[in-house]
């Protein structure tokens, strides 16, 4: 069998010399007692918290490997695609671990921690796709969005403090995402150098050996088949357009995350705006210089996010609350009538912070 010097999958095996390979030794020591997804909607304080020391170890030593040297090393071998899989799973389960710490510190309100794990995910989002292949920025998507959803969520418990280091690390972190040009550019090169095969891609491929299998629990077999079914699905669609059409595709994706760092920024900046002179601003610009440098501009359009004030009383004499949003990819102002996102990639609501909240329960 193929061993490659960038897979480390399971327990057991000795840490590498780089950031990424020990990040993936620390994600595989996570480990869950019950279903990630009933933990992550429960409010049970005691479960959370079991869940948490279970895997205190694993977050404390993730956290000394994120940052903007953490990347893949991207081997040009066709097999890399495989044997970098249960990577990407690890690391999504590395990102649920943080996910439910972070709900843990809400219950319990501690703000500033939420706030930091929330940028402990977002920087573990720029750690799973820098350098790495189409897929794996695409999996720094999905933990990103977990980061924006924890951070959202308690955003109006923050202290001044808080407020500010978080404008300073959400823009710090976006800047060291990978540009989305070099990530395309840098997935194409690869499947070129390597011939990937445009036929359909055969399961067996990514069977896990044996004694992998051994080291893992069930659930844990069956979401690393979850995963590689998806990215198997996607790939076998995709190879069929021209790469150009293929990376169109993925555009807006890249854009709806792009737009999620920046909404978080805003929405931050004008709750420490708020802080220093006691009012929402009237207009984004007043924003300049004391909150933020500049605006971050919406990645739909390229011009500003929307700002709408909510004056209180009939002489608009004080501002009550605020809307804050992107038109989308359809750029189709609809005036604040939010959804799911996708309802925003049709035309038919705008994007806010809290799209998650539109999503309907299954």
């Amino acid at each position: 069998m193929h061993e490659a010097p960038y897979h480390v999958p399971f327990r057991g095996v000795p840490l590498s010399e780089t950031p990424y390979l020990r990040l993936i030794q620390a994600a595989s020591q996570v480990v869950f007692d019950d279903d990630y997804y009933d933990l992550i909607d429960s409010d049970d304080i005691e479960t959370l918290r079991r869940e948490v020391e279970h895997n205190q170890e694993a977050l404390a030593l993730a956290r000394t490997h994120l940052g903007p040297n953490c990347r893949i090393h991207l081997v040009y071998e066709a097999n890399f695609f495989a044997d970098n899989s249960p990577n990407m799973q690890r690391l999504r389960d590395l990102a649920r671990a943080f996910a439910i710490e972070g709900r843990l510190a809400g219950f319990e309100k501690r703000w500033a921690d939420v706030a930091s794990i929330g940028l402990d995910l977002l920087d573990l989002a720029g750690a799973t796709g820098r350098g790495g292949l189409l897929c794996d920025h695409m999996v720094g998507w999905a933990i990103s969005g977990s980061g924006i959803d924890l951070l959202r969520q308690w955003r109006s418990e923050y202290d001044e403090a808080t407020l500010s280091h978080l404008l300073v690390r959400i823009a710090q972190l976006e800047s060291e995402r990978d540009d989305w040009n070099e990530v395309l550019q840098r997935d194409q090169h690869w499947e070129e150098t390597v011939q990937y095969p445009e036929e359909p891609i055969d399961p067996s491929t990514y069977e896990l050996p044996e004694e992998e299998a051994k080291k893992m629990s069930q659930e844990e077999i069956s979401q690393y088949y979850e995963l590689v079914e998806m990215v198997i699905e996607m790939a076998n669609y995709q190879s069929k357009l021209p790469y150009s059409e293929r990376s169109n595709s993925y555009t807006e994706l890249e854009n709806r995350t792009v737009a999620q760092y920046r909404l978080m920024t805003l929405d931050t900046a004008i709750r420490k705006y708020r802080w220093m002179t006691g009012s929402y601003p009237r207009q984004l610009a007043e924003l300049i210089p004391g909150a933020l440098p500049a605006l971050p501009p919406d990645p739909f359009t390229g011009t500003d996010f929307i700002y709408r004030p909510q004056w209180q009383g009939i002489f608009r004499r004080s501002i009550q609350s605020f809307l804050l949003y992107s038109p989308g990819p359809r750029q189709i102002d609809h005036g604040g009538s939010f959804g799911p996102y996708p309802l925003v990639a049709a035309g038919e609501a705008d994007l806010c912070l809290d799209e998650f909240d539109y999503f309907p329960d299954d």
